[in-house]
């Protein structure tokens, strides 16, 4: 589930598969309107969002930041090759102690806001992890709902408003976890200064629909019922379920009785949800029995980004073809803008500028040429070295 869904928007008689990541595109659907409910143009642009992420980390791994077995190395490696902006992390395990020696290493990159269990600190626990590389992480808010268990943040959209969003890591015994979401519902009642969430995620410990079990079957009716309150006071809805109304797929899996189950969810106010997309459940290089799941979030008002400009891939920088059909060009370019000088009177179409601007263009032009023949060229280098097995 890891395509991505802005370059692969499908054909509307040929869908892209579910588990490809991508949602389904009814056939009565044009690519046009498909498109645009993905926050993309047809010319590729798309608007500039928050990459929203859940994933339960199942503990810390070795105490010492510095120690193999810890995780917030591959943590940060993640957020960074897959440019997640907010990271919801479950069973965080973090106190003020290795917050602190966290940040010794990753303070630059990454900002962490974190709420301790205070019966067993050495267990469970909820944090917010942000990419200072993606989002911007001054004037934070933060409340503490249920120690340990959820807390909610307030930070600067990317349009420049502010957006709150809900994390949560809940119980897995069913009266607990009734109360748990009731609780919540309770705290926004209290706090009614309190922003509303527009994103809500993590760990549920839950599911609503015997679907997303397997083997099928359904949960506690109450604990259910509790959810459902919530999320209809909180106006959420789970969008990867809105996207995919039919798929089965799973983010944990419990190891002892093979069970699977979609116990981590990331939703969305009811109004926001036209401007999320690639929602995505994805295995993560991090040891946990839990896959991560994440989507785009966006705004109207966000601005839109294109493809950034090209740039010259390092590897042709030893092509020698076409080194030696730049220098062919460099020093026709270098005879034709000596003759043009000699010229009396400037000609507007025709002067070392614009033949300055057409030798870029066909060296540009060569380079991409040379560059989609030199891939297909190194992967196949690469499989050969690569050992058997």
């Amino acid at each position: 589930m890891n395509a991505n869904a802005r370059h692969a928007p499908g054909n509307g008689t040929n869908p892209p598969t579910p588990n490809q990541g991508l949602p389904n595109v009814p056939g009565n659907i044009p690519a046009w309107n498909y498109a645009q409910n993905l926050n993309i143009n047809m010319n590729g642009t798309t608007k500039l969002n928050i990459h929203v992420a859940a994933l339960n980390i199942y503990g810390h791994g070795n105490v010492n930041v510095r120690h193999h077995d810890n995780k917030w190395f591959n943590l940060w490696s993640l957020m960074r090759d897959e440019k997640i902006g907010v990271l919801i992390t479950g069973e965080a395990h973090l106190n003020e102690e290795r917050q602190k020696e966290i940040l010794k290493l990753f303070g630059r990159k990454m900002e962490i806001k974190f709420t301790e269990d205070p019966i067993t600190p050495n267990a469970r626990g909820l944090a917010f992890v942000l990419n200072k590389n993606m989002v911007k992480t001054d004037n934070l808010k933060t409340w503490e709902i249920i120690p340990g268990r959820a807390m909610l943040l307030e930070m600067e959209n990317v349009d420049g408003e502010r957006i709150a969003i809900l994390g949560v890591y809940a119980p897995n015994i069913p009266a607990e976890n009734e109360k748990f979401w009731n609780d919540i519902r309770k705290w926004f009642e209290n706090h009614p200064r309190a922003p509303k969430p527009g994103v809500f995620g993590g760990d549920l410990n839950l599911v609503e629909d015997p679907i997303d079990r397997l083997p099928s079957r359904g949960d506690s009716q109450a604990a259910v019922s509790a959810l459902d309150e919530l999320k209809s006071y909180l106006h959420m809805m789970d969008g990867w379920r809105e996207t995919y109304p039919t798929t089965k797929a799973y983010t944990y899996l419990q190891t002892h009785t093979g069970s699977q189950s979609r116990i981590d969810r990331i939703m969305v106010k009811r109004s926001l949800f036209e401007q999320t997309y690639e929602w995505d459940i994805k295995t993560v290089g991090i040891r946990t029995d839990h896959r991560m799941v994440t989507v785009k979030v966006s705004t109207a008002k966000a601005p839109t980004i294109g493809h950034g400009r090209w740039v010259w891939p390092a590897y042709l920088s030893q092509d020698k073809t076409l080194s030696k059909y730049i220098l062919e060009k460099g020093l026709m370019l270098q005879g034709e803008i000596d003759r043009v000088a000699q010229w009396e009177t400037w000609d507007e179409k025709y002067n070392a500028q614009t033949i300055w601007a057409k030798f870029k263009e066909d060296i540009v032009e060569k380079a991409r040429e040379r560059a989609k023949i030199k891939i297909p060229l190194i992967n196949r280098e690469i499989a050969e070295r690569r050992p058997l097995g």
